[in-house]
This record gives C-alpha cells, sequence and structure tokens, in this order.
C-alpha cells in the first residue's frame, strides 16, 4: 500500500496499471485495455475511474469468475457483491480520479492495507468501470507473496483491516444480507485485534443489531486467528 501510494503521487500518465511482482502483463494488454477505455462514450467518461479485464494462471485457468458479461458497466462495490465477481483482476484507472481520493493510511509497524479500501472509496463516490472478460494478465502466486501470507499479514496489520471493514460497512447503499454479516463479523474480528473495548466497537458500529448477529462469528475467526495464524492463546 505504501508503494501503491508514491506510485500515485508521482504518476504522469493519463491512467495506470498496477502490475505486482508475480504479475506479467500479456503483449496486447495495454493496447487492450485503453481501446476498452475508448469504447465509452466520451460524453460518458467523466463518471467512469477505469476499465478492468481477467487474470489467468500459468496454465491458462482464469483466476477467479469472469464478469457476467462483457462490456458490462458497473463497479467495484457492486461486482463484488450483487454479481459474486472473484479473483484477482487487471485494471486501468485514471490517475487525476485516483489521486482525488485519501490514499492508503501508512500505520506504523504495520506493512499491510487492503487494497480495495481505495477501491470502494472509488465505487461509493459513483465511479463506474467497464468490465470485459478478456485475460490480458498471467499471475504467479509467490510462497512468500501477499496473496499466499494474506490472512497471516491481514491480521498482523489488523488496523488497516479494521478501516476497510468499518468503511465497507458505513457504505450509503443496500447490500445483501450475506455482505454486511461477513463484513459486520470481520469488523468486529479486527476491532478485537487492534485491542479496542468491545463497548467502543458496539457504540461505534452504524448498526447494532447487524453487529449483534456479526459478533459470534466474528469473535470465533479471531479465536482461529490467535490460535492458528499466529500461534499463541487469546488474551
Amino acid at each position: 500500500h505504501a508503494a501503491l501510494n508514491r506510485g500515485i503521487r508521482e504518476a504522469r500518465g493519463e491512467f495506470f496499471v498496477i502490475v505486482d511482482s508475480d504479475n506479467v502483463l500479456l503483449p496486447h494488454a495495454l493496447e487492450f485495455l485503453v481501446t476498452g477505455w475508448r469504447s465509452i462514450p466520451e460524453d460518458r467518461r467523466a463518471s467512469f475511474c477505469g476499465v478492468a479485464a481477467l487474470c489467468a494462471d500459468p496454465e491458462g485457468r482464469i483466476v477467479g469468475t469472469p464478469f457476467p458479461r462483457d462490456g458490462l458497466d458497473s463497479d467495484y462495490v457492486e461486482i463484488r457483491t450483487r454479481y459474486r465477481v472473484r479473483g484477482d483482476k487487471a485494471e486501468l484507472y485514471r490517475t487525476e480520479v485516483i489521486r482525488a481520493f485519501p490514499l492508503y493510511p501508512e500505520y506504523e509497524g504495520e506493512t499491510f492495507v487492503p487494497e480495495g479500501l481505495l477501491w470502494n472509496r472509488v465505487a461509493a463516490a459513483g465511479y463506474r468501470m467497464r468490465f470485459f472478460n478478456e485475460v490480458v494478465q498471467v499471475v504467479e502466486y509467490l510462497p512468500d507473496g501477499l496473496t499466499a501470507q494474506g490472512a497471516r499479514k491481514t491480521v498482523r496489520s489488523p488496523r488497516g483491516a479494521r478501516l476497510y471493514f468499518e468503511e465497507f460497512i458505513r457504505m450509503p447503499r443496500r447490500l445483501p444480507p450475506r455482505v454486511l454479516l461477513y463484513h459486520y463479523a470481520n469488523y468486529f474480528r479486527f476491532s478485537l485485534h487492534c485491542g479496542i473495548p468491545t463497548g467502543q466497537v458496539i457504540a461505534e458500529a452504524p448498526s447494532k443489531p447487524w453487529l449483534a448477529l456479526a459478533a459470534v462469528p466474528g469473535f470465533l475467526v479471531y479465536l482461529r486467528d490467535r490460535w492458528v495464524i499466529q500461534g499463541g492463546a487469546p488474551r
């Protein structure tokens, strides 16, 4: 997240694409993504933040699930919740749009903030994306990479994770019950990892009933984190 902050601040182009250490862009990737952007009518582009396409593994298998249809206009919250699209995707973003939002917080002693924090903020502000079912990037997950070590890294950087889930449950839109339950449970889970008193968590929750429903699963996952991931008894 710190590298993304610097990259976004220093970017000089109209667009930027994030390429992780275990990712490779296919030869036609940038041309395809820019062509996808140009397929959006010019008079509508101000409401779009970019375009997205698919990733595949080295054997050619699509990572996660494809989009519901080619050329779909949506946003990252809707695409993940309503359409249940899973897995890493390849995106091209408008630099000026992303730079207008607060970048990732950099907490002392923490090394990870969920990348979706920024994309959720952009979606909540009403920006759309156009989604294409074309593979433009190959990903090979490394044993010590963020994907393989995601749970450990997230638990060891709980403030960024808590912020991600807190902002999600405060989002001003209707969300499916299963999505709310999942995010409230993780909000409670990472609040515990941050050492925040339960009374404060309850007082600050946007919905007390949803927090009550999610508290038990959130606490159970917190216990699992302490035993399995951190290797220590819960405190």
